[in-house]
């Protein structure tokens, strides 16, 4: 891209070929049990580098972008009756300019999650999730914390071929609909309407019934109430 800034401070981004760009992505995930807790342990490093030419008021740059990420979690191992999880992630995203410093750009944002799954007898279900996330960034406006909690309850019914399941949404009526990406020449933050808490009333039907080895085969049916 080229991108200029007028005396007015206007800014203009054209599209232009340039001679290379390049990327390189790299993944690593690894997950062992922790037998003296009865819980496995998983980790899970994703890293994306990019190289890049960005041409401002006329000047040449070459960029070097930076995405990471990390995550870790701790789950239990036997899931027949509790199957719960916490975890945290981590993501860094940077971009650096060659011949304008001025332009760099860097922000981190951080997740904290826990899931619970309730399994009470052969037909009913009671589940719980929970997420905490912080985003960061000198050149977004303070930092925005987003918790997001959700909870459902379902139902087996009719030799377990027919599942009723009742699921609330944003419960601490807290969402604030924000993202944040980088971009090869700017950041972006996106800032969108939600619906806050709402119930969700969903039916299910399964041609082979909804028990472990029933496969994917069937028939939902979906309703959504506010």
């Amino acid at each position: 891209n080229a991108q200029s800034i007028d005396s007015l401070f206007r800014q203009n981004t054209m599209p232009v070929n340039v001679d290379h760009d390049w990327r390189l992505s790299g993944y690593f995930s690894f997950g062992t049990p922790l037998r003296f807790i009865k819980s496995r342990i998983n980790l899970t490093v994703n890293s994306t580098y990019n190289r890049g030419i960005l041409f401002v008021n006329a000047r040449e740059n070459g960029v070097d972008r930076w995405n990471n990420s990390f995550d870790v979690s701790l789950e239990n191992r036997k899931k027949e009756v509790i199957d719960a999880q916490i975890g945290a992630r981590w993501s860094f995203n940077s971009a650096h300019y060659s011949e304008d410093d001025g332009l760099d750009q860097n922000f981190f944002d951080q997740t904290y999650y826990a899931d619970l799954t309730l399994n009470i007898g052969e037909s009913w279900s009671f589940g719980s999730s929970l997420d905490y996330t912080q985003y960061r960034g000198q050149a977004f406006s303070g930092t925005a914390a987003v918790p997001l909690w959700q909870a459902q309850v379902s139902k087996l019914l009719w030799n377990d071929r027919l599942q009723l399941k009742v699921t609330a949404f944003d419960l601490l009526n807290q969402n604030q609909g924000i993202s944040r990406t980088s971009q090869l020449n700017y950041l972006e933050e996106r800032r969108y309407n939600t619906l806050g808490r709402y119930v969700m009333l969903s039916l299910g039907y399964s041609l082979s019934g909804f028990g472990k080895d029933s496969g994917n085969h069937g028939i939902q049916i979906t309703t959504r109430r506010r």
